[in-house]
């Protein structure tokens, strides 16, 4: 949320208007408090799922999107408040500009060719109990991967809390990077969490239509099945059902 700002911004443009060279001066601090501010919550929007994402190609521009924002938003505001004290752009805010100037260009230049898996919208996926009907667009080195990845999902290894790509590539017995490429482009998922979600959600789907399970707790439902909090099962179930689970549950049961 960036209701917090609100104030700091208003103050700033009061300050701005006030006369004087103290004034200016701390107004220039108070622009490069925002700047840093606002560009710090671009890079936190970049790596806050970064770990989830398996398009490789993403995960990289991720990685850069971050260093240049990051590079960047320290240049100007170091730029505000040198320049501040001198009320004139000096060598120090010229060669920032500069830097400015090239990072906007070669973002410009990048953009015109990048790649449609980074800004695709997400496709569907391939159920992994249904692999086998891709098996002949995966490379042979790598079907007993996928194999032994469907072995251990129908084994119930995606109820195990916290699972990571890295854990699950440990147990398969392959590399992290490997395995999300292969649950990426062999079976076209575009993040870990969907993965996941798709099998824990069709086993919610079937405890919560269980008549004999009709006393069992939402909430321990959630938590057999791997997820951290009631609301992240919630909100993973309605994505999928566009339903709540009480809601599901109710209706299933009204028909059995």
């Amino acid at each position: 949320c960036l209701w917090p700002v609100l104030p700091v911004a208003i103050a700033h443009g009061v300050v701005r208007a006030m006369p004087g060279t103290f004034a200016a001066g701390i107004g220039e601090i108070v622009a490069a408090s925002l700047i840093l501010f606002f560009m710090g919550h671009a890079v936190l929007l970049a790596v806050r799922h970064m770990a989830d994402d398996l398009v490789v190609h993403r995960r990289g521009f991720r990685v850069f999107f971050s260093l240049t924002v990051g590079v960047l938003g320290i240049a100007v505001a170091l730029t505000k408040i040198w320049d501040a004290p001198h009320g004139v752009m000096t060598a120090f805010g010229q060669v920032e500009a500069v830097l400015s100037f090239a990072i906007a260009l070669s973002f410009a230049l990048w953009a015109l060719k990048a790649r449609d898996d980074i800004f695709a919208l997400p496709e569907a996926a391939t159920p992994i109990g249904e692999a086998e009907q891709r098996i002949d667009t995966i490379a042979p080195e790598d079907r007993p991967i996928i194999a032994r990845l469907k072995d251990e999902m129908a084994r119930g290894r995606y109820r195990e809390p916290g699972l990571t790509v890295g854990s699950l590539a440990t147990i398969v017995g392959t590399t992290e990077h490997r395995l999300r490429r292969l649950i990426n482009q062999g079976l076209g998922y575009r993040n870990f969490s969907c993965f996941l979600n798709e099998a824990r959600i069709n086993d919610a789907k079937g405890i919560l239509s269980d008549p004999d399970e009709s006393r069992r707790q939402i909430v321990q439902v959630a938590f057999d099945l791997g997820y951290g909090s009631i609301a992240s099962f919630n909100r993973a179930f309605r994505d999928a059902t566009g339903m709540s689970p009480t809601v599901f549950r109710r209706r299933e049961l009204e028909r059995a």
